[in-house]
C-alpha cells in the first residue's frame, strides 16, 4: 500500500495532466473556431464530444486537487494527533522555541505553497519566500475565558465572535485554485482539529505558553502565504482560547521572549529557503541556542 506522501504525489502528477491537457485542448478548439475552421459547415452545428471531454478534464482535475489537499492535511493530521496527546502538558518546561508539531506544519505548508505554485504559475520569488515575513512579529493577542472571568468583557465578546466565525470554517477539502488559496485549506483542516485536541488535554502555565508561542510563530510565519488571513488568524484564536480555558493557571509569556523566540524561528526558516539549503523546518534552534521542542514529558 502507498503511503500518503506517495499517493498524494501521484494524486498531484495526474491532477496537473489533466489541468495541462484540459488547457491545451481548449486553446487548439478557441483557435479553430477563431479561424473558423469548425462549425463552418452547417452539419457541425451541434457542439461536439471533445468539449465534454474537457470539461470532464477539467472536474477530474479539481477532484484530485482536492485529494491532494486531503491527504497531505490528513497526514499532517495525524502526526499533529499524536504529538499533542502523547505529551505530558502538566510537566511541559519553559518554551525556549517551538513544538515540533509546528515545524511539520512549516514544512507542509511550505510544500503546498511550492508545488501548488508550479501548478498554477504563481511560485514565491526567491529573494523573499512569504513565510519570512519582514518587520517586527505583531504584538501576541490577550485571550480569555468567560468562565474563569466570570463576567462579558470587550476580549471575551471577541473570542467568542471569532469561535462562531472559525466553526463555519468548512472540514471538507476543496479544490484550490492558486498557491495560497493551497496553503489556506491545508492549514484550516489541520487548524480545525487543533483546537479539539487542545481541548481534551490539561495544560499548566508552561504548557500554555508552549501553545502560545506554536500558535504565535505559526500565525506570523504562514500569514501571508494564505488567501483568507482571517480565517487562519479566527482559528488561531479558537486553538488559543481552548487552550486558556484548559491551562490551570494561565499566564501569557513574556512579548520579549515570544518575539526572541518568533525571530529565531524566522532566521532559521529563512536560512533554510535559500538556494542549495531546502525548505525543511527543524526544531534545533532556540533563542539559547539549544534544542526546542519538547521530549516525552513536554510538547
Amino acid at each position: 500500500q502507498p503511503s500518503p506522501r506517495a499517493e498524494a504525489a501521484a494524486a498531484f502528477i495526474t491532477c496537473a495532466l489533466c489541468t495541462d491537457l484540459a488547457t491545451r485542448v481548449r486553446t487548439e478548439l478557441q483557435r479553430l473556431v477563431s479561424g473558423q475552421l469548425m462549425f463552418a459547415q452547417r452539419e457541425y452545428s451541434a457542439p461536439l464530444p471533445v468539449g465534454d471531454a474537457v470539461l470532464e478534464l477539467e472536474q477530474s482535475a479539481q477532484h484530485l486537487n482536492a485529494r491532494c489537499i486531503g491527504i497531505l492535511a490528513a497526514e499532517l493530521a495525524t502526526e499533529l494527533r499524536a504529538q499533542i496527546l502523547h505529551c505530558d502538558w502538566l510537566a511541559a518546561p519553559r518554551p525556549r522555541g517551538v513544538s515540533p508539531y509546528v515545524d511539520a506544519m512549516l514544512t507542509q505548508a511550505v510544500r503546498a505553497f511550492t508545488t501548488f505554485g508550479a501548478l498554477f504559475g504563481d511560485a514565491a520569488a526567491p529573494e523573499r519566500p512569504p513565510w519570512c515575513p519582514v518587520g517586527a512579529p505583531p504584538p501576541p493577542k490577550q485571550y480569555g475565558s468567560r468562565l474563569k472571568q466570570g463576567k462579558m468583557s470587550a476580549s471575551v465578546i471577541q473570542s467568542d465572535i471569532d469561535r462562531m466565525f472559525s466553526r463555519k470554517v468548512s472540514t471538507t477539502p476543496q479544490a484550490v485554485d492558486s498557491s495560497r488559496s493551497a496553503v489556506g485549506m491545508l492549514l484550516r483542516l489541520t487548524l480545525k482539529g487543533a483546537f479539539e485536541l487542545v481541548r481534551t488535554v490539561t495544560l499548566s502555565t508552561a504548557g500554555y505558553q508552549q501553545v502560545q508561542v506554536d500558535m504565535h510563530v505559526l500565525r506570523w510565519t504562514l500569514g501571508e502565504c494564505v488567501d483568507e488571513p482571517a480565517a487562519l488568524q479566527a482559528l488561531v484564536d479558537e486553538v488559543m482560547t481552548s487552550a486558556h480555558e484548559r491551562c490551570l493557571h494561565p499566564v501569557d509569556l513574556e512579548p520579549e521572549v515570544m518575539d526572541a523566540i518568533s525571530e529565531a524561528k524566522r532566521q532559521q526558516v529563512l536560512s533554510q529557503s535559500r538556494p542549495g539549503t531546502g525548505t525543511r523546518s527543524g526544531s534545533d534552534q532556540t533563542v539559547d541556542g539549544h534544542g526546542g521542542g519538547a521530549d516525552k514529558s513536554g510538547p
